[in-house]
């Protein structure tokens, strides 16, 4: 009986194999399980309870003789359940065609994972943290990698989860309908942040936006900038850390968590006067800016009302550092000359005040390259002055602006100069006059522990050699 019944839905079902959806034939063969596991079920049990009210005890129901064999019986219960299997099989071999050969045309977008938040990469080079937006009906071509440990990118409410590997691209499609929010999750352990790396999967109506992907123009997540990377985390009721410790003319790019479970943000005073965008839990943005000096102490906290007066707030510690502004022209770099003590933090503000692009390369043991710079542009390089580094040069790395005169000198103050060649440096008169007298001393010394020693002359009225009284 069961497996005449899935007989009846099994056909229906494989006739329309080659259409649909992965979450479709998932659905599918769920229910199929489902429904055949009820029957089974049920037919065991009402077997069971009716033998048991049959033949329990002191009724008067005939007992039969008991058989070790039945040949009929053993072949009945051997082939339906591998018509069971068989079918079952079929359809999920089915199945498992539609999932893994996607179609030939839709949105392709690469699914990147990191610990621990999921990076979306839209065709237009677009980059969205944390939310990945796509049109209503859209058909979906994921492409799903790691940039670091394993981790599995999965949307339930589509059926589909897939490992994401560093060093191998995995494929996976749905077609995004309904419209709505749908939770993404990492469904592999992937360190001491695993539950909160999720992220929102937005399915937008028809014909609201001019792409059928990617976040509104007015929505567009913030990246990372060219800066520094520094983790900030939000809390329930703090943000960690409570002070940032950054030099001035540093180029910074907040990556914020918020790891807690409701809604966060992050407000940078004035004078940045800069507010992250409002993230849900598990979500993350980013914050771009240049420390500027004398902002030492400038606040930042979660701008959502009351959060800030519960505990989620702190502070910059700005490092004071040595600020000089070196002009970049043709075809000089002014001052040909800079001087620094060893331990300096050094912020170099440079400034192209001539006609054509340049940069600023400062030699080993600093191998420092600025970005190059227009006419009229500035940029910083910062860096901590060395112990040792009696003189390093610095010059314009465009090929060509160096021997036309674009190059200067890094000298350290108090630096430990390099040990001495034998024979360089002349020796003080000082030291001349020493090296003779212990040369004197030395001969003096020497002289006296060699001279022979002297008799001593006899007394008058002896003789030498005895007294007169021994005769």
């Amino acid at each position: 009986m069961a497996a005449f019944a899935l007989v009846l839905i099994a056909l229906p079902v494989a006739s329309a194999q080659s259409e649909g959806t992965p979450a479709q034939r998932i659905d599918e063969l769920v229910w199929i399980l489902l429904i055949l596991s009820i029957a089974i079920a049920g037919f065991v049990f009402v077997a069971l309870l009716v033998a048991l009210w049959l033949f329990r005890e002191g009724s008067d129901r005939k007992r039969g003789t008991v058989k070790t064999h039945d040949t009929k019986l053993e072949l009945v219960w051997t082939a339906i359940p591998a018509v069971i299997v068989a079918i079952i099989a079929f359809l999920s071999g089915q199945a498992l065609l539609v999932i893994e050969e996607p179609p030939e045309s839709g949105v392709e977008i690469e699914v990147v994972g990191h610990q621990w938040f999921w990076e979306f990469r839209y065709p237009d080079g677009r980059v969205g943290i944390g939310e990945l937006w796509i049109e209503e009906g859209q058909t979906l071509l994921l492409d799903v990698y790691s940039e670091d440990v394993v981790h599995s990118f999965f949307i339930p409410d589509f059926s589909l989860k897939i490992d994401a590997f560093p060093d191998k691209v995995n494929h996976a499609w749905l077609v995004a309908e309904p419209a709505g929010n749908y939770s993404i999750a990492c469904a592999e352990f992937c360190g001491v942040a695993h539950a909160q790396m999720r992220a929102t999967m937005v399915v937008f109506e028809k014909g609201t936006q001019a792409l059928p992907y990617g976040p509104p123009p007015d929505m567009d997540p913030p990246g990372p900038g060219d800066g520094d990377i520094v983790d900030v985390d939000l809390l329930e009721w703090e943000i960690v850390p409570a002070q940032l410790s950054l030099s001035a003319g540093q180029n910074v790019s907040l990556r914020i968590h918020n790891n807690g479970s409701i809604p966060h943000n992050l407000k940078l005073d004035a004078p940045y006067d800069l507010l992250s965008a409002t993230i849900g839990g598990g979500g993350m943005t980013w914050l771009n800016f240049t420390v500027l000096p004398g902002t030492d102490g400038v606040a930042y906290w979660c701008d959502i009302a009351g959060h800030r007066g519960l505990g989620m707030e702190g502070a910059l510690s700005v490092k004071t550092a040595v600020q000089v502004n070196v002009e970049l022209f043709e075809w000089a770099i002014e001052p040909a000359q800079l001087e620094f003590n060893p331990g300096d933090d050094v912020s170099l503000r440079l400034v192209n005040t001539g006609a054509v692009p340049h940069n600023f390369k400062l030699d080993a043991p600093y191998d420092l390259l600025s970005e190059t710079i227009g006419p009229g542009e500035v940029t910083w390089l910062n860096f901590t002055v060395l112990a040792g580094t009696e003189s390093v040069a610095y010059w314009c790395d465009i090929p060509g602006h160096r021997a036309l005169g674009m190059e200067g000198v890094l000298l350290t103050a108090g630096g430990a100069p390099p040990p001495p060649t034998p024979g360089a440096e002349e020796i003080s008169p000082l030291a001349i006059a020493l090296l003779i007298l212990m040369g004197v001393a030395f001969l003096a010394t020497l002289a006296a522990a060699l001279r022979p020693v002297r008799e001593e002359s006899p007394a008058p009225g002896k003789k030498g050699g005895g007294d007169a009284g021994d005769e």
